[in-house]
């Protein structure tokens, strides 16, 4: 009888710790968007810019493509890694080409880590050959 009594505690244990949840109830009410969109929030945009100012923050800021050219190559010539390269870029306002030779595999991928950091968002294409 003992055995039966345990088991049927036993159960009556396991069914209501399950029913429990395993986390605290909050008092707070459960947030729902609204149908409808919300207007801006105003306090948040400082009395000095005007919406418009404030979608054209929001774009990247657009740097001429010749200034984008020459700060990858100026990045190339600071970099001690690849220094006995031949590498150039031409960029327009779509796309940075860098072209040249690099000796090996690890200066073509810095090569092109230089070029994406300082292409300005815009993409890389990748011409530069690697010597074998």
């Amino acid at each position: 009888m003992k055995p039966l009594l345990f088991a049927l505690s036993l159960l009556l244990a396991t069914a209501v710790f399950a029913q429990q949840p395993g986390y605290p109830q909050s008092s707070s009410p459960v947030q729902t968007m609204p149908d409808r969109p919300l207007p801006p929030d105003q306090s948040q945009i400082p009395p000095d810019q005007s919406q418009q100012e404030q979608e054209e923050m929001g774009q990247s800021q657009a740097v001429p493509p010749a200034q984008v050219e020459q700060q990858i190559q100026e990045a190339f010539r600071a970099q001690p890694t690849l220094s006995n390269t031949n590498l150039s870029a031409a960029a327009n306002l779509n796309s940075v080409t860098v072209k040249g030779t690099v000796a090996n595999e690890n200066q073509h991928q810095m090569a092109l880590r230089v070029a994406a950091l300082h292409a300005n968002g815009l993409r890389v294409v990748d011409h530069i050959k690697v010597q074998q």
